[in-house]
């Protein structure tokens, strides 16, 4: 976005009343008006803002022309800036109140940058100049908003998928007892998973029948329609289509898609 742009060509400046504020105030407010989604945001600081920062601090101390107080009230400020709302808290409306600065605090990528700022100032303090060469900050073309985005959609989209596949496990070992019940119903025959399935769809009102013609079936197995959501079984386990994709999926959720 412009932001990112915007936001990569920020000077940043040693002296904390010197710098030019503006930019990161007008991307706090964006992101607080409901503008600008968390994930854009929190990659916008991490890509484009923080490595100048880093940067700056590595250098800054490499150099041996510092002292080592302004070094931490230049931390402190931009710590304080990006974790810590105004007092007015005009910046934002009351009813979203800090999300901004409280979404900060949270992520992990965003407290590692200011973990390892934190690091340098310790080796600078202990005139360890090993510690203070392995803290080098990465180069600028590996750190940028693109692949902070990036690495935060693969990792919101494998967190999701294993929030699903618990929470699928947790349905099929709620089902175990359904499907007890639902033998005993039928006179003492073993149910299967397709069994319960059906029966689930059906005390939500919901049809539950093969799909018939082209696309009968994936890789070998049965397609059923839940309600008009295709879908299949393997290893007790529903697989509905998404989009143009099939993924797991617990009765519940099919219901509310199908409903």
């Amino acid at each position: 976005p412009r932001l990112g742009r915007y936001l990569s060509r920020l000077q940043i400046s040693k002296s904390p009343e010197e710098q030019d504020w503006q930019i990161i105030d007008t991307l706090i407010q964006v992101h607080g008006s409901g503008l600008l989604p968390n994930r854009d945001f929190l990659s916008l600081l991490e890509g484009e803002v923080l490595p100048s920062w880093a940067e700056l601090i590595h250098s800054w101390l490499s150099s041996k022309d510092y002292h080592l107080l302004s070094v931490a009230e230049f931390y402190a400020a931009w710590k304080f800036k990006l974790f810590m709302p105004p007092a007015d808290r005009k910046m934002v409306s009351f009813d979203r109140k800090v999300k901004s600065w409280t979404l900060v605090r949270q992520d992990p990528m965003i407290c590692r940058h200011f973990y390892a700022g934190l690091r340098m100032i310790d080796a600078a303090a202990r005139s360890d100049t090993d510690a203070l060469e392995d803290l080098t900050p990465p180069g600028r073309e590996e750190s940028n908003y693109h692949s902070a985005l990036a690495r935060r959609t693969k990792e919101d989209r494998l967190r999701e998928e294993a929030e699903m596949r618990a929470k699928v496990a947790a349905e099929q070992s709620s089902l175990g007892d359904h499907t007890g019940a639902f033998s005993s119903h039928r006179g003492g025959g073993t149910a299967s998973f397709r069994d319960v399935v059906e029966d689930f769809a059906r005390q939500n009102d919901i049809e539950f029948t093969p799909r018939m013609g082209a696309n009968s079936t994936r890789d070998g197995k049965q397609v059923f329609l839940f309600g008009s959501i295709p879908v299949y079984i393997d290893n007790n386990v529903v697989f509905a289509m998404r989009g143009s994709a099939w993924q797991p999926t617990s009765l519940e959720d099919l219901v509310l898609a199908a409903s």
